[in-house]
């Protein structure tokens, strides 16, 4: 097995870009046919007002994009208020989505050579709908009905049109109460082991200073029990839902992991913002990609569940997050349920609003075979989070 201390260093070990159009194309290619590219039209609504954003390459390269009227206009030069240096071969990962923009600039293969992380972000969508074709989420004139709760005594059809219409589901009762237990007690062993520096496990700061570990990852490697869902029947049925061949990833893209949440964090990424699975790269491999969700205790607001946004699978989101009168929806849950949600699904991990404990949910990942092939084990995408000083997960101090 691989020292995980040595998997801090990885983005990814994918040897083969997935995106061949992107691999045909130089930087300058790509821009001189983006100048003239029809959906630069009316796409100036998905950034503010007055924005423009560069790409600067090493070698005297490259290209702005600026907000003009209700369209993006694209030139050359790096005439912008926010500039990213980089080099051709890491610009042609975010091109080919084996990169995300996060994980370029936290190995350094980036850099903010002008303006702030948020002037960039506010590109992302834009830059999804140009370079990868995902559509820009418009909410539906006719707002969803509250989700379903299923059991197993549902149909597998039913349970896969309402995956594919809301991005995600709720399957009650699945597990039992004793498996559950033994589930729970084997967390609590895990996480007394972790360590910061092991590069397994997430770690987060609370008002009080003190640090908590808020996810282990590769979980089957410490609890049997854990280890069979790999092959349990019930959680096998739910990941053939999506139809498309997906199997069940226990030692790579971090395992079956554990989620834990606290109420107070101040530091870490214990309480995740809306977002995708495949945000720092990979979208091309990792989607389309599942996560199921065991439920070890109650999810509520109190505990800190899961709100999703409904039909935004495979879609750009315009500011990272959903507009105030926008209909989400969070799941309630008991102990031995499951949640599902599709790793494209915009999604959000608010913090407990009660002092008392939060929540714990074994997460499993569903993913293409192709997976295992192009990553090794015990090295995931979210490897790049791990880096720094410390090792420890402490992304958006």
């Amino acid at each position: 097995m691989p020292d995980p201390l040595v998997l801090r260093t990885l983005v990814c070990v994918v040897p083969a870009r997935q995106n061949q159009a992107m691999n045909d194309l130089s930087f300058a290619e790509f821009h001189a046919a983006l100048k003239t590219d029809p959906r630069l039209a009316d796409l100036g609504s998905a950034v503010p007002e007055g924005a423009s954003f560069a790409f600067q390459l090493g070698d005297g390269s490259a290209a702005t994009y600026r907000r003009d009227g209700e369209n993006i206009e694209v030139v050359d030069g790096a005439n912008a208020g926010c500039i990213v240096a980089t080099d051709a071969a890491a610009w042609a990962d975010f091109a080919a989505q084996i990169s995300g923009m996060i994980s370029l600039l936290l190995t350094e293969q980036a850099t903010l050579a002008k303006g702030s992380f948020n002037e960039m972000a506010a590109w992302d969508a834009a830059l999804k709908h140009l370079y990868f074709d995902h559509p820009i989420y418009v909410p539906p004139d006719v707002p969803f009905a509250p989700p379903r709760r299923f059991t197993l005594e549902d149909s597998d059809a039913e349970m896969a049109a309402a995956l594919d219409a809301y991005g995600f589901l709720h399957v009650a009762n699945v597990f039992t109460a004793d498996e559950i237990d033994t589930m729970r007690a084997d967390v609590e062993v895990a996480k007394a082991k972790a360590a910061p520096d092991d590069g397994r496990s997430w770690w987060a700061t609370l008002a009080d200073g003190s640090e908590v570990c808020c996810r282990v990852n590769y979980l089957s490697d410490q609890s049997a029990k854990i280890d069979s869902l790999t092959t349990d029947e019930r959680v096998l049925r739910v990941g053939a839902l999506p139809g498309v061949g997906l199997v069940c990833q226990d030692r790579n893209s971090d395992g079956h992991s554990v989620v834990i949440k606290y109420h107070n964090v101040t530091k870490g990424l214990a309480d995740l913002p809306w977002h995708t699975d495949c945000g720092n790269g990979g979208h091309d491999l990792l989607c389309p990609g599942m996560n199921v969700g065991v439920q070890l205790d109650a999810a509520n607001a109190e505990t800190g569940q899961v709100h999703f946004l409904p039909g935004s699978t495979n879609t750009a989101l315009v500011g990272g997050r959903p507009q105030r009168d926008w209909q989400t929806f969070a799941i309630d849950t008991q102990p031995g349920d499951l949640t599902v949600h599709m790793g494209h699904t915009w999604h959000v991990a608010p913090p407990p609003t009660s002092a008392g404990p939060g929540r714990r949910a074994v997460y499993l990942s569903f993913h293409r075979p192709e997976l295992s092939e192009r990553l090794g084990p015990y090295e995931a995408y979210n490897d790049v989070l791990f880096r720094g000083g410390s090792g420890r997960i402490r992304v958006g101090e």
